[in-house]
């Protein structure tokens, strides 16, 4: 089924009163980059644009996260669900 609602930059859902904001931050990982910030939850939901795992020792590549962060004001969120591996803080360490 082909999408119904298309964005380039960004988009906010109002999930029954909670704010969801989906913002491209590609190209990174893939061409269509997109994170899902829940700022009332201090969660960021960053598919793969970050990877958590014991081979990159931190919360992977946050290039793309940071160069949306900054075109986007992005408030830092207390945690990060990667792609992969565990969640973490924005500073990298487990949660």
């Amino acid at each position: 089924m082909p999408p119904t609602t298309l964005f380039e930059d960004r988009l906010v859902l109002d999930l029954d009163g909670t704010e969801a904001h989906l913002i491209h931050v590609g190209p990174g990982h893939q061409v269509g980059d997109t994170i899902v910030h829940v700022p009332r939850e201090g969660v960021l939901f960053a598919g793969d644009v970050i990877f958590r795992s014991a081979l990159h020792g931190r919360c992977g590549n946050p290039r793309g996260v940071a160069a949306g962060s900054r075109s986007h004001h992005l408030a830092g969120p207390d945690v990060i669900v990667p792609g992969h591996g565990p969640v973490c803080g924005i500073e990298g360490r487990w949660r």
